[in-house]
């Protein structure tokens, strides 16, 4: 018996047939969902790379902002026709700007923030008192550059070093020699420097500023050489713990209040060279004992010792000219002609 041809295919093939074709269908779906996804992938991750750096560049921007004092931020000059008329910052390190031609009077004046001051190449003229009363000032940078200032260890000088203008007030250093290029102490110089004990006075020197050495309250002793003609008025005033004074022959005039209030003092020899002594140069010197005139060519008058409670003696020649009020009433005089 024959068997009948089966045309059809047998059902298990049909089965595996439409299972293949599913399977083919969903691989085509799964490959294109694949594409898909890694296209995702492929912007992902840059995109992620972008927002990161943005978060960096966040975290870096605060995290610079925390470890910059605020100060820095706020500085402000007030600038001119190029000339710094007035610092209203607050910064402890102050950079003057490149283009600055001059500094004006009291730009920085009872700035109780600023330590340290750098001054540009540009800068050709500083005005007297520019940096009065800056009291934690300790160190003065200039531009080697520039054709007109100079500074050595903090402290500024004109160009060639002659002139001494200012030491800064708050620098620590207890013992201090002028250097032998300076012939000009200037206005103010060292006024209010509170850590100096000893300062050494070069033979080049032949002037002293106004106030040069005011309210130097820790000097015990200055010895001023020949070289020197004048000492400016209040130069040395308010100078409480200054013991010792040797003014040289060779000096011809000592300013008013030169050495006025400087309590510790107990004697000074006037020498002869002088020509002038200006009104209260010596008042109030509560411990002054004695005095030695030994100018003769002079006249002496307005209050010059007057207040030198503790004053005993005077010697003075008799061709001196004396005014009234020139010394406590009770003072012996003994003339030494």
């Amino acid at each position: 018996m024959s068997l009948p041809v089966c045309n059809r295919e047998p059902t298990g093939f049909h089965h595996k047939s439409i299972v293949t074709r599913h399977i083919i269908e969903h691989n085509e779906y799964f490959s294109w969902k694949q594409r898909q996804f890694r296209v995702i992938m492929d912007i992902s991750p840059g995109y992620r790379r972008i927002e990161m750096k943005r978060k960096l560049i966040f975290t870096a921007l605060l995290f610079l902002i925390m470890l910059i004092p605020f100060s820095l931020f706020s500085q402000d000059f007030k600038i001119e026709d190029n000339v710094l008329v007035k610092y209203l910052g607050n910064a402890e390190n102050v950079i003057i700007p490149e283009g600055v031609t001059a500094i004006g009077e009291n730009v920085f004046d009872f700035n109780l923030h600023i330590i340290r001051i750098t001054i540009p190449s540009s800068v050709t003229f500083i005005k007297e008192n520019a940096f009065s009363n800056c009291f934690w000032l300790a160190n003065i940078t200039v531009d080697s550059r520039n054709s007109a200032y100079s500074s050595i260890d903090g402290v500024l000088f004109n160009k060639d070093r002659t002139v001494l203008i200012l030491y800064p007030r708050d620098k620590q250093e207890k013992n201090y020699t002028i250097p032998a290029s300076v012939t000009s102490i200037g206005k103010g110089a060292f006024s209010n420097c509170l850590s100096l004990t000893s300062i050494t006075i070069p033979s080049s020197v032949t002037s002293i500023g106004n106030s040069a050495f005011s309210d130097c309250q820790s000097l015990t002793g200055i010895t001023i050489p020949p070289s020197v003609a004048s000492i400016g008025d209040f130069a040395f005033g308010l100078c409480l713990s200054l013991e010792s004074i040797t003014i040289s022959e060779g000096v011809t005039s000592i300013g008013a209040l030169a050495f006025i209030s400087c309590g510790s003092l107990k004697s000074v020899t006037i020498p002869a060279s002088v020509r002038f002594i200006g009104p209260a140069a010596f008042f109030s010197c509560a411990g002054l004992r004695n005095v030695n005139i030994l100018a003769v060519d002079i006249s002496i008058d307005g209050y010059i010792f007057a207040q030198c409670i503790s004053l005993e003696t005077i010697v003075i020649s008799e061709r001196v000219n004396i005014g009234n009020n020139v010394f406590p009433y009770n003072v012996k005089i003994i003339y030494s002609d």
